[in-house]
């Protein structure tokens, strides 16, 4: 029960609006961006009013609001913003514990989140100074250099973007923008995306074309995880393929992503004129 009411507090000659503990639990859905929680014996909001809700599910879903006891869908604002639907994907993990003041801006009533911590296995962790991946938490930093999600953005497969504290790699194209689908998704980690890998790329004598310079479509072979529409591909010519282009006047072969999933090589000056297998580097550029 919560009970609410006025007293006087210190040398205040006006007595203030007090109230005990208040707490609820959240179990709306991760993707639903109405959260609902319910607090026995509260009916009504004032300004100052502060809450803790524990969410069972995290949030995924940008601009969420929070209904409070049947008192209205309220847009959520993050700590110190002036911004009104500021709340993004990273806003509070599984079984986060986060307390709210209900403030009101230019006559319009929000739930400001004021910060909160998140269960994770025995001990507690700062949602501000670590964030979770598939693998368990890891550096704040992760989020300064992938991107976080857009539901204003398409994205091709390959694309990499965090979300609700993961960190995800696109499975299947995003050619809508909309809002979060974890069918078109799969967490990963940055160290297993962006890890510098060695590949393969085989190249016809007969599939060049063109008049100068030539290029054929090449497939990426051998790199675990495959090439992606992020990958940077350097070929590292052994000194059969360097024989080869000297003999036929070849002065450089490189690879060009052409971020649709494919992949041109192209030769200049010359043309080699035997079939090439010649290893590379792939890395990943994130963004």
């Amino acid at each position: 029960m919560a009970y609410v009411g006025k007293v006087k507090v210190g040398s205040n000659s006006q007595p203030v609006l007090v109230g005990s503990t208040l707490y609820g639990v959240c179990d709306t859905t991760s993707a639903t961006k109405a959260k609902v929680v319910t607090i026995a014996g509260l009916d009504k909001l004032y300004e100052g009013l502060t809450i803790t809700v524990k969410f069972v599910e995290r949030n995924a879903t940008t601009s969420p609001t929070l209904n409070v006891s049947g008192t209205g869908p309220k847009k959520i604002a993050s700590h110190g913003s002036t911004g009104v639907g500021v709340t993004a994907y990273s806003s509070w993990n599984d079984g986060s514990v986060i307390s709210f003041t209900y403030v009101i801006i230019d006559g319009t009533g929000y739930w400001t989140m004021d910060g909160g911590v998140y269960l994770d296995g025995s001990t507690y962790s700062e949602l501000t100074s670590s964030i979770s991946t598939a693998d368990g938490k890891a550096d704040r930093s992760i989020l300064n250099e992938c991107p976080a999600f857009s539901a204003t953005s398409t994205y091709k497969v390959g694309a990499m973007v965090t979300n609700n504290n993961r960190v995800y790699v696109c499975t299947t194209a995003v050619t809508t923008a909309g809002e979060w689908d974890a069918s078109n998704w799969t967490a990963t980690t940055l160290s297993t995306q962006c890890k510098a890998r060695k590949g393969s790329v085989y190249m016809a004598a007969a599939s060049w074309s063109g008049s100068g310079p030539w290029t054929q479509t090449v497939t990426i072979s051998n790199a675990s995880p495959s090439a992606t529409v992020r990958s940077m591909v350097s070929l590292q010519p052994n000194a059969t393929v360097l024989n080869h282009m000297a003999s036929v006047g070849c002065a450089a072969i490189f690879i060009t992503n052409n971020e649709d999933g494919t992949f041109t090589a192209t030769a200049i000056q010359k043309k080699p004129t035997t079939n090439l297998t010649i290893q590379c580097l792939v890395e990943e550029v994130v963004g």
